[in-house]
């Protein structure tokens, strides 16, 4: 018997018409409502023809949101011109905030309470201080310096280590990239081993776990290191790829700046199938990866080699059916609570367990209300979630919303809904069962109360 991976239902419902939305999916929300999803002020009206929101951070009581802005016409050279938004919890007023020298930012981290943020095309990384409204150059030295024809250099990467930065610089016209870390304590700063196999970029994501720095190529996978190691460890799949991959070892990073090793990793043998890995987090002391495609979905960590699923499947009508978005693109840790969200009906998600070492199907709930508001619309993909103090923000694509945690557990509902799939889920079992319920709008209304661990 053949399976397929079938679209989010409620989509499925929606170009068939035949779903009974209820107050989950369509009910207008405004500014000045007081149960479910609400905005924050910040809406792009341009957003139809560019790159929507991507990113989503904060320094205190400083939001920080940036859009992928792509300007009209055919800019081949430098075609991103990335913005930076600059919001305050409790206030409704937004600015852009501009890199210095004209700089385009593309990725951010934060350490303490500044922004760290690396630009697209110099490579410069700028260290911003909230309160004081100022900025600070972090002098990262150029391996490659005199190596490169435009000096054309991208910060790709951005994240933290033992409380300092990690920088992943792209080389353009090398086609290699380096990793160096410092800039907090460590004023000098050093090169360390780049990722291999593919040695023209530098991994996608990365977060400090239980000793290690760990990161995520979409190509590659999982990969680890940490001081004292002369290459990145690649860690089996956690969805089970078995192709092979050979890695060749970087040369041993200096301990001071400059570089006097080779650039990067040699290329190697790449894999004949990607990885597809999207999203990396920390939950309750285990790491997590979410994938794009429907087919993965969400994995934990349980051991260097033992993975356990997050979002398993049913089947009905011989069709293989997740709670996961398509693309999973933001695994947030929030209160105790995990949250994820991606692509394709892009209404977050929050883990709701009845037993937290085996997670169920049923066991994710969507929280829809007031998502889709008329006068921004239904936001289709969501790169960031956040929590500040009571309230959980998620980036819309086309504006930023917010909603008290407070109201999560009211608001969480199943996917499912009785007039698309005729059939009633036993979550005990994960598998259908009939239900000759009238009256049943919405599979799994009735609410359990989730297992919060210590």
């Amino acid at each position: 018997m053949r399976f397929t991976y079938r679209f989010s239902p409620l989509v499925l419902c929606t170009l068939l018409m035949a779903c009974d939305m209820g107050h989950g999916g369509s009910t207008p929300n405004t500014e000045t409502s007081v149960f479910g999803w609400r905005g924050t002020g910040l809406v792009l009206s341009d957003a139809s023809n560019t790159g929507g929101l991507h990113r989503l951070t904060h320094v205190g009581n400083h939001i920080f949101a940036m859009d992928a802005y792509t300007p009209p016409g055919n800019d081949t050279v430098m075609p991103f011109r990335w913005r930076i938004w600059h919001g305050k919890v409790g206030s409704s007023h937004w600015d852009s905030l501009p890199m210095p020298n004209g700089n385009i930012p593309s990725e951010w981290t934060v350490i303490g309470d500044y922004l760290y943020i690396g630009a697209k095309y110099s490579g410069e990384v700028w260290r911003y201080d909230p309160p004081a409204n100022q900025w600070r150059l972090i002098p990262i030295p150029n391996p490659a310096q005199g190596t490169s024809k435009s000096n054309w250099y991208d910060a790709l990467m951005l994240g933290s280590f033992q409380g300092e930065l990690v920088v992943g610089i792209a080389v353009m016209d090398t086609n290699t990239h380096y990793l160096w870390m410092g800039g907090v304590k460590d004023s000098i700063g050093h090169i360390i081993p780049g990722y291999g196999p593919r040695n023209n970029y530098p991994l996608d994501k990365i977060i400090e776990f239980n000793g290690y720095l760990y990161g995520i190529k979409e190509e590659d996978g999982l990969f680890r290191w940490k001081p004292g190691m002369t290459s990145w460890e690649h860690l089996p799949s956690p969805r089970g790829r078995n192709d092979s991959m050979t890695v060749d070892l970087c040369a041993a990073a200096s301990t001071v700046a400059g570089y006097s090793g080779a650039l990067s990793c040699p290329q190697t043998k790449a894999n004949s199938e990607w990885e597809m890995s999207s999203a990396i987090g920390v939950h309750d002391g285990k790491l997590y990866v979410g994938y794009d495609s429907y087919s993965w979905g969400l994995y934990r960590m349980e051991s260097d080699s033992k993975w356990t699923l997050m979002t398993p499947s049913v089947i009905y009508d011989s069709t293989k059916i997740t709670e996961a978005p398509r693309d999973i693109r933001t695994i947030a840790s929030i209160n105790g609570r995990l949250y994820i969200a991606g692509v394709s009906y892009s209404t977050p998600k929050v883990w709701t367990p009845t037993n937290l070492a085996s997670p169920a199907f049923g066991d994710w709930r969507n929280l829809p209300d007031g998502w889709c508001r008329t006068e921004y619309g239904c936001g289709t993909q969501t790169w960031g979630m956040i929590g500040i103090g009571d309230t959980l923000y998620a980036t819309a694509w086309g504006y930023l919303a917010k909603v008290p945690i407070s109201q999560v557990d009211s608001m969480a509902v199943l996917e499912y809904y009785k007039e698309c799939y005729p059939k009633f889920l036993d979550t005990a079992k994960g598998t259908w069962k009939d239900s000759t319920s009238a009256a049943l709008k919405r599979v799994g209304t009735a609410q359990t109360k989730p297992i919060k661990s210590k």
